[in-house]
């Protein structure tokens, strides 16, 4: 997976406010989320919540492979990040796609 390009789309989505940081503000938003991105640096416990709310959703969870979400966005403890915006959300899906 190209994370150097998914960055940028995550980039443009927290310019725009469209990220919602953590799992417990990601169940709770009123906003729809299209894509949820997972650190690889997550716990077990946190990757199995994340894991079941997107199954039960039906979402997309993108899991970085080489990087953890917390350097991309500059923030300390911050493990998921779920995009509100739905254009970028679909890029970025796509993205994760053509790698696998």
């Amino acid at each position: 997976m190209d994370e150097k390009k998914i960055f940028s789309y995550v980039n443009f989505a927290v310019k725009a406010g469209d990220v919602v940081y953590g799992i417990d503000n990601i169940k709770q938003t009123k906003k729809h989320i299209y894509c949820v991105i997972l650190s690889i640096t997550a716990t077990q416990n946190l990757t199995h919540s994340v894991t079941n709310f997107c199954n039960k959703l039906d979402l997309p969870l993108i899991i970085l492979q080489q990087s953890s979400v917390d350097g991309l966005l500059h923030t300390n403890n911050c493990k998921v990040i779920g995009l509100t915006n739905e254009s970028l959300a679909r890029q970025i899906v796509y993205l994760n796609s053509l790698e696998e």
